[in-house]
C-alpha cells in the first residue's frame, strides 16, 4: 500500500511539471521614456505598456523607491562623452514571494535613477547623457 502512495505521489509530481510552461522574459529597456533632469540630478523614466495583455516586470529589473537596481552594473550603463560609467552594484536582498511588478495593458510605469549610482564626475552632469537599461519583462499569467 506505502509503494503504491509512494508511485502515486511520484506521477503527481511529474504531471505537474509537465503542465509548467516557463515565462518568456523579454528586454523592454528600449521602450522606456529616458528623461535626463539635470537640475535634479536623476534619471526620470516612464515604461509604457502598450500592448494588448499585462506585462510583469521582474522586480529587480525596475528601480527601487531610492533608485537602486538589483546587481546591474553589467547591463545597466551611462554614455558620457565616450565614457561608460555603470551603475553601481548593489544586493538589495531576496524576495521571498512573487515580487514581480504588475503593468496592465495601456498603463504605465514610473520611476528615477539618481546620478549618484555611477560613478561619473561632476563635471559631466550638464554633459549630453544616454541611459543603456535591462528591463525584462514577461507576459503576466
Amino acid at each position: 500500500m506505502v509503494r503504491w502512495m509512494a508511485i502515486g505521489m511520484v506521477l503527481a509530481s511529474v504531471a505537474g511539471c509537465a503542465t509548467y510552461a516557463p515565462r518568456s522574459v523579454v528586454d523592454v529597456g528600449d521602450r522606456v521614456q529616458v528623461v535626463d533632469d539635470k537640475a535634479s540630478k536623476r534619471f526620470d523614466l516612464v515604461l509604457r505598456n502598450t500592448s494588448g495583455k499585462a506585462w510583469c516586470i521582474e522586480e529587480d529589473s525596475w528601480p527601487s523607491s531610492l533608485g537602486y537596481l538589483h546587481f546591474h552594473e553589467t547591463d545597466v550603463w551611462v554614455d558620457v562623452d565616450g565614457r561608460r560609467y555603470p551603475i553601481a552594484s548593489r544586493n538589495l536582498g531576496y524576495c521571498p514571494g512573487d515580487c514581480d511588478l504588475r503593468l496592465p495593458a495601456g498603463e504605465s510605469l514610473r520611476g528615477s535613477i539618481p546620478y549618484s549610482e555611477f560613478a561619473f564626475p561632476a563635471s559631466v552632469e550638464q554633459s549630453e547623457k544616454h541611459l543603456h537599461l535591462s528591463i525584462g519583462a514577461f507576459v503576466c499569467r
